[in-house]
């Protein structure tokens, strides 16, 4: 064996190696090509059996070609001849050549060999691009170029004459319920609306004249009119009401009374935290005979209703400082008393009582929510005598006081009004008459418990003035409660209970004046209304005096 010489056989092999790894891509070529039975054409023997499996050398070929050896022998080579080969690398099939058999490709269920559907451009053209309509949320008007716009830059462009339009239909709105339908509409004046009324009731009642002797029953006949004004301005306000009527009694003459009311209430804004406020006001009424208010010495009565005019007029102003408000306003009174015949048939002169009130109120509010607002008010006035001493020779000018506090509520539309408690001082320049004083009590809510039931309480609290001898005055306190119903949209029924105690000072009389009253309203119209009520009206004295009356009424209104 030679040492440092490779043997011929081992030449042979790698020269053999060499020329099997180039013939390697052709080789497999033939075997995808070959028989179904998997044998591989041409490689059975693992050599070539046909020149053209040979690897070619083209004449570009950067080195020489190689020399044939002789049959049987493969000539040596050196390594810098040899270039290695590199097979090729199937993405579906990993296994190189000629290591066993090929592997079957697995079907790619996620890719298709053909579209499904290919549309016709000249059947079925391709749709637009979508684009944003005009106003849609997010998306400003700029963005929608498509939609089409008028030459002066709005949203809306004329369509060409060939282009229909189809009509769309309004969806027309369902009208929102009236929750007064039977309420008068008013007359319109400028800026203020009139609402006009006009009552006419006839009826019986049992005693006209509310005595305690003497009773005589008799027919009633009453007509009533009058007017609600209330301006509708941004700024300034003015309101008002005027009510008069008159009570026929044929088979009582001596029953026969009117009654009449009249306010008016202006506010002149000034500035935004500036007020003047104006009111005007007066009453027309008539007193009961058989009232200790009207007790006349000796053991006479009264047999007519002497009337009681009082009139009057307001003028102060405000001044707001965020949520608190000053007021400050001055009052006058006048009261006129009408004279009275006696059961006697002489005539007792009331008129010589008249009487001038001159007042000041000073007033605080504070906004301590828009629901509650509490206030506090004090106020003196000043009553002056036409003539110094009554008819009984007692002097009964008086200076008098008052303070009191209270709140303005209003809690969301339920409960609404004005309620405060207070004292009250009336000093006479007669030193014959006690002072008198007392607590008091006013007030005015209105409570709507459902939308068909209203609750309504007012409460009063006055100093009364009289003629009864040793007696200063009375501390008048009247308690009103009243509830309305409505049973159906036009027919709405109320009851109404009065309590008014009178506390006399000076005289150990008391007396107390009750009512009840039943109505019902029923509304044909906005304009015409038919209404029916019964009322009973009792007086109880510690002096033994009192009446009962009893009047059942049927009647109409017309109002606008």
């Amino acid at each position: 064996m030679r040492v440092g010489c490779p043997s011929y056989r081992a030449v042979a092999a790698a020269a053999s190696l060499a020329a099997l790894v180039a013939a390697g891509p052709a080789c497999a070529q033939q075997a995808e090509q070959g028989d179904d039975i998997g044998l591989r054409s041409g490689f059975d023997s693992g050599f070539p059996t046909s020149p053209s499996s040979l690897p070619v050398t083209s004449p570009e070929s950067t080195g020489p070609a190689p020399a044939l050896a002789p049959a049987g022998v493969t000539p040596p080579s050196s390594g810098a001849d040899l270039e290695p080969v590199t097979p090729p690398q199937n993405d579906d099939d990993q296994t190189g050549p000629n290591y066993g058999k090929p592997k079957k490709k697995k079907p790619n269920l996620y890719r298709l060999g053909r579209k499904l559907y290919a549309p016709n451009p000249d059947v079925a053209p391709p749709l637009p691009a979508l684009v944003p309509y005009r106003g849609s949320p997010g998306t400003r008007k700029s963005l929608n170029p498509e939609a089409p716009t008028a030459a002066n830059g709005s949203d809306h462009a004329e369509p060409p004459p060939t282009v229909a339009v189809i009509p769309s239909y309004r969806r027309v709105r369902k009208p929102l319920p009236d929750d007064l339908p039977f309420a008068p509409t008013g007359v319109q004046v400028g800026e203020l609306r009139l609402l006009p009324y006009f009552e006419g009731t006839t009826g019986y009642e049992t005693n006209p004249n509310q005595v305690t002797t003497g009773v005589k029953a008799s027919p009633v006949l009453r007509a009533e009119g009058g007017v609600d004004v209330a301006s509708e301005t941004s700024n300034h306000s003015l309101t008002g009401s005027l009510h008069g009527g008159y009570s026929d009694f044929p088979a009582n003459t001596n029953a026969n009374r009117p009654d009449a009311s009249g306010l008016i209430d202006s506010r002149i804004d000034v500035t935004r935290n500036d007020q003047i406020n104006l009111e005007g006001r007066f009453t027309i009424a008539t007193q009961t005979p058989g009232s200790p208010l009207l007790a006349v010495p000796n053991s006479v009565f009264i047999t007519s209703r002497p009337t009681i005019v009082s009139e009057g007029a307001t003028l102060g102003g405000a001044h707001t400082f965020n949520r608190l408000t000053l007021g400050l306003k001055g009052t006058f009174d006048r009261t006129e008393y009408g004279d009275a015949q006696q059961s006697n048939g002489t005539t007792y002169r009331f008129s010589q009582d008249n009487y001038n009130d001159y007042g000041v109120v000073a007033r605080a509010i504070y906004e301590l929510t828009p629901a509650f607002s509490p206030f506090v008010e004090s106020g003196a006035d000043s009553r002056v005598r036409d003539n110094p001493a009554d008819l009984s020779g007692y002097y009964r000018d008086s200076v008098g006081v008052l303070a009191r506090g209270g709140a303005i509520v209003d809690f969301s539309n339920l409960l609404t009004g004005t309620v405060s408690a207070g004292y009250a001082d009336r000093h006479y320049q007669d030193h014959r008459l006690q002072d008198l004083r007392g607590p008091t009590v006013d007030a005015a809510l209105v409570y709507r418990v459902t939308p068909l039931t209203t609750v309504k309480f007012t409460a009063a609290t006055t100093l009364a003035e009289t003629t009864l001898a040793g007696a200063s005055g009375a501390i008048s306190r009247s308690l009103t409660l009243e509830v309305d119903h409505q049973l159906f949209r036009n027919f709405t029924i109320s009851g109404i209970a009065t309590y008014q105690p009178n506390e006399y000072q000076g005289v150990v009389v008391n007396e107390a004046f009750t009512t009840f009253t039943a109505k019902g309203i029923y509304s044909l119209t906005r304009d015409v209304q038919l209404t029916g009520s019964v009322s009973r009206q009792a007086l109880s004295t510690t002096l033994g005096d009192g009446f009962k009356d009893y009047i059942f009424l049927t009647g109409f209104r017309l109002q606008r």
